[in-house]
């Protein structure tokens, strides 16, 4: 059937008079003009003539392709009429308008990037008239978005470029103007995209704003708001990101404020915030970087790169500020942040302190883990695959990792480049430091012997790195890299702090007397007393200057060293005072010269000792318990630190198995004869050996008549043997 344009008649006139708005009085001040009061000269049909907004109708679905700003507006129009419903026969549109209203079962799809600034927005959907169809974005970018709306009777305010959201929204760019956001009322629920999602699927959507562009609401009652969403009710929000500052002014209430979602009940999965977000006048906050508040949600794959932080004016005990979500209620089972995949930035202030805070019965704040310029972000942002969304803004060199990702697909230039140095902070290289003796160099003294360099944490400034006796002070992740020869790391704090150190790191200590690669140093606050994680990512390797130098000292202080992943430490350790939990010591007479194998339940790792590692001690952090050492193939024993002489043991504990105190063992030699229960015989059966002799290794070995022939055996003179049977080529690969 031929279909052509509808003339436009009396009665859709005045279907579309400014008296059909959102919630809302509109823009504030009366110069400025709203786009649903422009729809006049609106162009609606069902072929290509139709200039703002074109309809295929099919058994399925009815397609809405806007064309236009224009086309745009009349979309709201009619979601915002509860009225505006297909009407067989009728006058005007009438027969072009959704059978159900809200355009339920409709697709509305952007055909071309939409620019908004002419005139000031009013959202698509109320509570009573809310959006339920698709929109589909199609890679487009809706830009010069600005609202200004000002009512102080209505209860509740919807406000974005949807107020009150069922539906689904997919593949959108938004750009907020200059002008931004401006709502003042009563009870507020804001974001980019939509003030309310109630069960819509959002995904593959950004919110980006121009210069100083901000979402800044003005309430006398509460106020959820996000950079992207308001409020998140039973929906979801997936492959996402705002850039957008927000702000909210209340007067007493609740402030729930987010960088891309201020309160969700849904999920939230690989999406990224970078906006400064704020509140005064509010009697309670709930502002993280991400989200404000969750409940009942799971967040996934998230990062928090809002550099100019999270301030709240009025706090209270009860505040609730968080780099990633400023509380998680936790009195619900299924709600659930993903404490391995939720990364936020260093450079984070909340309040101008780096911790976050808050915690009651029900919840607390949830910081997420340090992320820095060397952090792999493709495990939360993939640009690999068929499914794969996210990108990297393109250069002269290609995709350039240095940067945040961008949302694939789009033509617009619109999202441009944030690189990583603006956001995140630096690890410490300790390839890069330079050697100081502490002295200053003369003719006859060019000898500069180690590197004397503080790593201090405060919870107003973060991790500093101060080298050598120098005031200067460098910010840096709370991470170290590298190689670093003739270094020692003095690590001070005035609060408890995490230190991590990257998989494959190498510290080794000055040669200088009495110098560490380790000092658990005094606080540089008065008063206070240094308490530090030492991390692991992998396996770290920390040695001393030589037998007669610590690998580790420590004064009146606290150090915990976690048991996630391996520290491997050679050389003494060396404590006046102060609390040390998590690793375990062995020292012996003469350096071993074959591996060091420490096993527990669970667990094992092998301290590699030869020419180049002959240290009389090593230690290590173990994450169980039933304790054993070997060197080379024959089991140890040792006496704990103030045992009697005669008090050998062959598996080994910690001091206090509750904290898991640091516990040292010296006079290590073997455990017994070989073959003995302390000390059996191992027989490795991917290493079986055809010199191998019964009393040294505990069987005999001989290929004859292809047949591999393996006896056991034991020394002269023994009733019984013991043995322990392995095959290391068989063990999984960490």
């Amino acid at each position: 059937m031929k279909t052509t344009p509808l003339p436009l008649l009396l009665l859709y006139l005045l279907l579309l008079s400014p008296s059909a708005k959102a919630e809302g009085s509109g823009p504030n001040e009366g110069n400025k003009t709203n786009w649903q009061e422009q729809l006049a000269s609106v162009s609606v049909g069902t072929d290509a003539t139709s200039t703002d907004v074109q309809v295929t109708i099919t058994d399925n679905d009815t397609l809405y392709a806007v064309k236009t700003n224009l086309g745009l507006a009349w979309v709201a129009n009619i979601t915002n009429n509860n009225d505006s419903v297909y009407k067989e026969g009728g006058a005007g549109y009438q027969p072009l308008y959704p059978h159900q209203k809200g355009f339920m079962n409709c697709t509305v799809k952007l055909n071309a990037d939409i620019d908004l600034d002419a005139h000031y927005w009013m959202p698509i959907g109320k509570s009573s008239s809310s959006f339920y169809g698709t929109f589909d974005g199609n890679h487009k970018v809706i830009k010069g978005l600005k609202i200004d709306i000002e009512d102080t009777n209505t209860t509740n305010i919807y406000v974005g470029l949807f107020g009150y959201l069922r539906g689904d929204v997919r593949d959108l760019g938004i750009q907020v103007a200059a002008a931004g956001i401006k709502v003042k009322s009563k009870i507020v629920y804001a974001g980019a995209l939509a003030g309310y999602n109630y069960g819509g699927f959002i995904q593959n959507c950004f919110a980006i704003g121009e210069s100083d562009a901000a979402i800044d609401v003005e309430s006398t009652s509460s106020e959820k708001l996000g950079g992207l969403i308001g409020e998140n009710s039973g929906g979801s929000i997936t492959n996402c990101y705002a850039t957008l500052d927000v702000k909210g002014t209340l007067n007493g209430y609740t402030a729930s404020i987010g960088g891309l979602v201020g309160y969700s009940q849904g999920i939230i999965s690989h999406v990224y915030a970078t906006g400064k977000i704020q509140a005064t006048g509010q009697a309670y906050s709930q502002m993280g970087g991400v989200a404000g508040y969750i409940v009942q949600n799971t967040l996934s794959h998230a990062l928090a790169a809002n550099q100019e932080g999270i301030t709240a004016a009025n706090t209270t005990t009860s505040d609730f500020l968080g780099r990633v979500c400023g509380k998680v209620n936790s009195t619900f089972n299924d709600t659930h942040c993903d404490t391995a995949t939720c990364y936020a930035s260093t450079k984070i202030r909340m309040n101008n302190k780096v911790t976050g805070v808050g915690e009651d019965t029900n919840g607390k704040y949830f910081d997420g883990i340090n992320a820095d310029t060397d952090t792999d972000l493709s495990k939360l942002f993939p640009t690999e695959g068929a499914d794969a969304v996210w990108e990297y803004s393109c250069t002269s060199n290609g995709n350039n990792t240095d940067n945040l990702p961008i949302l694939k697909g789009f033509t617009s230039n619109l999202q441009g480049t944030t690189a990583k140095t603006d956001v995140f902070d630096s690890p410490l290289d300790l390839s890069t430091l330079t050697a100081n003796s502490g002295t200053s160099p003369t003719s006859t003294n060019e000898t500069q012997t180690f590197v004397a360099d503080s790593l201090i944490f405060s919870n107003t400034e973060g991790w500093m790195h101060r080298q050598g006796t120098a005031e200067q002070r460098t910010a840096f992740s709370g991470r170290v890299k590298g190689t670093g020869t003739a270094v020692q790391l003095a690590i001070k704090t005035d609060t408890a702090a995490v230190l991590s150190f990257a998989n494959g790191t190498v510290l080794t200590g000055p040669t200088t007397d009495y110098k560490s690669a380790i000092n658990i140093a005094a606080s540089q606050t008065e008063g206070k007393k240094t308490d530090v994680t030492l991390c692991s990512e992998g396996t770290v390797t920390v040695k001393s200057g030589g037998n007669t130098q610590a690998v580790f000292s420590q004064g009146t202080s606290t150090c915990h060293v976690d048991p996630k992943n391996r520290f491997l430490f050679y050389g003494i350790i060396s404590r006046s005072g102060g609390n040390f939990y998590g690793m375990i010591g062995w020292e012996w007479e003469v350096p071993p010269t074959a591996d060091v194998t420490v096993n527990w339940d669970g667990g094992s790792v092998t301290i590699p000792c030869d020419n180049d590692n002959s240290y009389k001690a090593v230690a290590t952090n173990p994450d169980g318990d039933n304790i054993t050492v070997r060197v080379g193939k024959d089991f140890q024993k040792g006496q704990l630190e103030g045992m009697s002489t005669y008090d050998y043991v062959s598996t080994f504990t910690f001091n206090d198995q509750g904290p898991r105190a640091y516990a040292v063992y010296n006079n290590m030699t073997s455990a017994a004869d070989k073959g003995t229960a302390d000390n059996p015989y191992v027989i490795d059966l991917a290493t079986m050996s055809t010199s191998a002799t019964a009393a040294d290794s505990g069987y005999t070995y001989s290929e004859a008549n292809n047949r591999k022939i393996v006896t056991l055996g034991c020394a002269d003179g023994m009733t019984e043997a013991y043995y322990s049977i392995e095959n290391k080529a068989a063990a999984p690969s960490s």
